[in-house]
């Protein structure tokens, strides 16, 4: 919950009033509901969009992957445009280790989930992600 608060405030829909969490107009709308959450993943903001949606599209591609498969999966497809935050060339614990930063927010969006060990796209992961999809349609 406290990641879904946290993306909801950074994108528009929730904010604090009066030291409380409170809905903004947005929320009477789902379209503009949508639209926010969407501008939280556009690529223009950096390396996490980028990151979520190969790796939606990977899991809904080929199915479930546990945590490790889907970092050295990525680290092929992102490794040399991207460096850590402090300029080492990103590896293969760097790219789990957001993954797994990104879980809680990720699950609260329905884009993955965790029945056992493995990842498994939700029911969200889709139509939530546009590039995702498209991505998983070209096999990533």
């Amino acid at each position: 919950m406290a990641a879904l608060h946290e993306l909801l405030r950074q994108v528009g829909p929730l904010r604090i009033r009066n030291g409380k969490l409170a809905p903004t107009r947005a929320v009477a709308d789902d379209t503009e509901i949508i639209r926010r959450l969407r501008s939280w993943f556009a690529p223009s903001t950096g390396f996490v969009p980028v990151l979520v949606d190969h790796a939606v599209a990977l899991i809904a591609a080929e199915g479930p992957q546990v945590v490790d498969d889907v970092a050295e999966r990525l680290l092929t497809h992102l490794g040399g445009r991207w460096a850590t935050g402090d300029g080492r060339p990103l590896d293969r614990f760097a790219v789990r280790h957001n993954l797994w930063s990104l879980l809680p927010t990720l699950a609260g969006l329905d884009l993955i989930e965790t029945p056992d060990h493995s990842w498994h796209a939700g029911p969200s992961a889709l139509w939530l992600l546009p590039r995702a999809k498209a991505l998983s349609h070209l096999g990533v």
